[in-house]
């Protein structure tokens, strides 16, 4: 009966054994998890951190290049009204020398 009862109690202590080392196997590999874990959530942080900064430098970028568009097209307008300008001046040039021309031909010639 001592045999037997020996035998259990080594039984129930292999049993224990290899419960607490699955235990610390478990506890072992939640630990490594977790670190995984940690490092891929600072690489997103960081890679989050580095898209927002791209953002913000590419929204900069847009607004600049929305505002030197505007600007651009301001001095367009100005220059097409300059030119509007400046064809009327030379279409009234042409007619005062058509004029002189036949007024020159018709007094002096």
């Amino acid at each position: 009966m001592r045999t037997d009862t020996i035998s259990r109690d080594d039984v129930q202590d292999i049993k224990i054994e290899n419960l607490n080392k699955q235990m610390a196997d478990r506890k072992i590999f939640d630990t490594e998890t977790a670190k995984a874990l940690n490092a891929f959530q600072d690489t997103l942080s960081e890679h989050v951190d580095v898209n927002n900064k791209n953002f913000e430098i590419v929204s900069e970028t847009i607004q600049l290049l929305s505002d030197n568009q505007n600007k651009a097209d301001a001095k367009i307008e100005d220059l097409n009204r300059r030119v509007i300008q400046l064809t009327a001046s030379l279409y009234g040039l042409v007619v005062a020398v058509f004029f002189g021309v036949i007024v020159y031909a018709q007094f002096f010639a």
